[in-house]
């Protein structure tokens, strides 16, 4: 790790050597978060189904954080095993080889409050018909530089999972918790 320097209103950001420039500077552009913050570039998410106590009563999903990890705990009968274990799959590569930061400013819960609409990027979830995918595939990340979308098999989670992950998407990807470390469309 090193010190990447001070931004606005005394900001410290830290990031490895590898961590792209234009990520930390739209941090520098929306004036960031009171603080220390640390840039992780090789972080992981998952989804889990979850148990007991991890989803509060009458939500799909809960979001739970800690440095260069994110998991994403779902209601049982909110999606399938199979959902959780793709999505999981799915997100290794992009989050393992730093196409998308961790800004971590130390909140596990951050992801549960409501978006401030700072812009950073466009994020949701939507489903998508069986005719949409390959043979075989139930879920599949549409991204470019400032958008990212989620096209979920309809039959794979319930409308409800899939407007809150869109709720949350605002939260996390459109006010910069987890910021695009790239320039090209994919």
């Amino acid at each position: 790790m090193r010190i990447a320097g001070e931004g606005h209103h005394g900001l410290l950001f830290i990031r490895s050597a590898a961590c792209r420039a234009p990520a930390l500077e739209r941090v520098y552009e929306r004036g960031g978060c009171m603080g220390v913050v640390m840039l992780y570039e090789n972080g992981e998410i998952r989804y889990e189904l979850a148990t007991a106590g991890e989803v509060p009563e009458g939500r799909a999903t809960r979001i739970i954080e800690s440095p260069g990890l994110a998991v994403a705990y779902i209601q049982p009968g909110h999606a399938t095993e199979r959902l959780c274990r793709e999505l999981t799959e799915q997100h290794r590569p992009v989050i393992g080889y730093g196409g998308w930061v961790q800004n971590w400013d130390g909140d596990p819960y951050r992801s549960d409050k409501p978006a401030e609409g700072l812009g950073f990027a466009h994020a949701w979830w939507e489903f998508a018909d069986s005719g949409a995918f390959p043979e075989g595939v139930i879920c599949c990340p549409v991204e470019r530089a400032g958008a990212h979308v989620w096209m979920i098999h309809r039959n794979e989670a319930t409308e409800q999972l899939i407007e809150e992950m869109t709720v949350v998407s605002k939260r996390i990807i459109g006010d910069g918790l987890w910021l695009q470390s790239w320039d090209k469309d994919r």
